[in-house]
């Protein structure tokens, strides 16, 4: 469990940003499983994700296919598909979005829940899709 005292950045707005980096000679995955934000006083919003606006991803739950919609995108992303222990999936470097449909051929995963990270521009989409069949 880990307290921090955040009283010295009152009145203003903020990002919070959990990122971990570890260096061994085993194999060890690092989950971060709740994260709990308490404020006393008006607390004005609370948001799960940076979202970027044009960024689809269906059906939900999905079978066979996982697909992501840039409508009104365009640049390089990066799309990666990461587990719930922490394991990354998939990674794939797309060099133009460019409004166009990205699929992603899920037929190997597991039935579970997943999550989509698309990094694009020093922002970040995450969503989380279930694969059921």
């Amino acid at each position: 469990l880990l307290d921090i005292d955040m009283n010295s950045y009152a009145g203003g707005t903020h990002t919070i940003r959990i990122e971990g980096f570890q260096t061994t000679t085993t194999v060890s995955n690092i989950l971060v499983d709740d994260v709990a934000l308490l404020a006393d006083g008006s607390t004005v919003g609370l948001f799960e994700n940076e979202a970027l606006p044009g960024i689809m991803v269906y059906p939900n739950p999905a079978n066979d296919i996982i697909n992501l919609s840039f409508n009104a995108l365009e640049g390089e992303a990066v799309i990666t598909l990461i587990d719930m222990s922490g394991k990354i999936v998939a990674t794939e470097r797309v060099a133009e979005v460019n409004r166009r449909i990205f699929s992603y051929d899920a037929r190997d995963l597991d039935n579970g829940a997943y999550m989509v990270s698309v990094r694009m521009a020093n922002k970040q989409y995450s969503e989380r899709v279930l694969i059921a069949r």
